[in-house]
């Protein structure tokens, strides 16, 4: 019974690592035009009208210019419409941002992606398996360290059963003592350096690991190393009163299976230790700039560092894996598309980015969307035409 329900776990909740990606192997490019902001209607408005979504926002760069369209609204009630600056919530996206802190501090000397979490953790911490001592800071942002998506319990069935009733957070039990004592117990088959097993409560431990080197929150670390030198100035864990009234309300939408679609869904409260795997805010204008800082247009020392994050490492059965990107080759187009997707609550980010042609795009919505049904089409087009 017990594997039953570990099973059901599973399906509820596959993972950031395995969303449905738009099939752009079978690109029609007759259906583009010559209008990049045709293309992006023809892909939206549907959605839009039929109440799919009931916001979005997507921008886009190209040829050094950035380009953002808003549709919809911030509320169901068709009050409030979104405006470029509408902060979102975007879920696993905070990953790549975590991962990017790291090889800031890596490149700064402060730490070494070779340090093993036994090295920086509490020392009086026991380990059962000594592969759990030796894992390291590298291994936790390749998603190569042996730890699951996330630990499988029946405490965990039970958060995702009502999940799918209530929207509530299904990581709400995990803090810092629970996983000091999940480590201390558990076992690993340890990853090959190519295999690649995503793992949210991975990149949480990294996240606390590099608060713990560092001693400072990891918030103030992201602020000062990666925030504050790209000026986002609305990317934050805690928002402000100002950035409050930006923020839009998160809606229902393919999750959870017994609400209705378009009901306002409870922003989650991540405890301190997992804010690092999905805790953050921002709005496309911020995360545009993060983007063009690893196209190597910030004109900031963080280009150089973030072009680290482009090389594959690792590959789980069909995505290939960076120190912060997922990655997707089409062998059509002989094209590699590096892109992170987040869910969380009743939001979806999509960031991507196609290196040879210097394009990238937000996609922001204020509904829970497995599908991504416009980053990825728009991204392609945009990376192989002229327009």
């Amino acid at each position: 019974m017990k594997y039953l329900l570990l099973i059901f776990i599973n399906i509820l909740f596959i993972g950031c690592s395995k969303m449905t990606i738009s099939n752009f192997d079978n690109l029609n490019n007759s259906t583009a035009t010559n209008n990049l902001k045709e293309d992006i209607n023809r892909l939206v408005e549907p959605l839009i009208n039929g109440k799919e979504d009931v916001g979005i926002v997507v921008s886009v760069h190209k040829n050094n210019n950035n380009f953002t369209y808003t549709y919809g609204y911030k509320d169901n009630f068709h009050i409030n419409p979104i405006q470029e600056d509408t902060i979102f919530a975007i879920g696993s996206s905070t990953k790549s941002m975590v991962i990017s802190l790291l090889l800031i501090l890596d490149s700064e000397g402060y730490l070494s992606l070779d340090e093993t979490i036994g090295n920086i953790l509490p020392k009086n911490l026991h380990y059962k398996d000594e592969n759990v001592r030796n894992i390291t800071l590298k291994e936790l942002a390749l998603h190569s360290s042996g730890l699951p998506r996330e630990p499988l319990s029946l405490e965990s069935l039970s958060l995702a059963v009502k999940y799918q009733f209530t929207g509530n957070n299904i990581y709400a039990y995990i803090n810092r003592d629970y996983m000091y004592k999940y480590l201390s117990e558990m076992t690993i088959n340890k990853n090959p350096n190519n295999k690649a097993v995503y793992s949210n409560i991975g990149i949480a431990l990294l996240g606390h690991a590099l608060t713990l080197k560092m001693n400072k929150p990891l918030e103030e670390l992201l602020k000062e190393y990666l925030f504050e030198p790209l000026d986002m100035k609305n990317t934050a864990f805690t928002l402000n009163n100002k950035q409050i009234q930006m923020l839009s309300e998160g809606h229902v939408g393919d999750l959870p299976l017994f609400m209705n679609r378009n009901e306002p869904l409870q922003n989650w409260k991540f405890s301190t230790f997992m804010k690092g795997t999905g805790g953050l805010y921002s709005n496309a204008e911020d995360i545009m700039k993060f983007l063009e800082a690893n196209l190597g247009q910030s004109n900031t020392k963080v280009d150089v560092v973030l072009n680290k994050s482009h090389e594959i490492l690792a590959k789980d059965d069909s995505l290939y894996f960076t120190l912060g990107w997922q990655v997707q080759y089409i062998p059509k187009y002989d094209t590699y598309i590096y892109f992170k997707y987040g869910v969380i609550a009743g939001f979806s980010c999509y960031m991507g980015m196609e290196l040879k042609s210097k394009t990238a795009i937000v996609v922001l919505k204020n509904n829970f969307n497995w599908e991504d049904k416009i980053g990825h089409q728009i991204l392609l087009e945009m990376a192989l035409s002229k327009k």
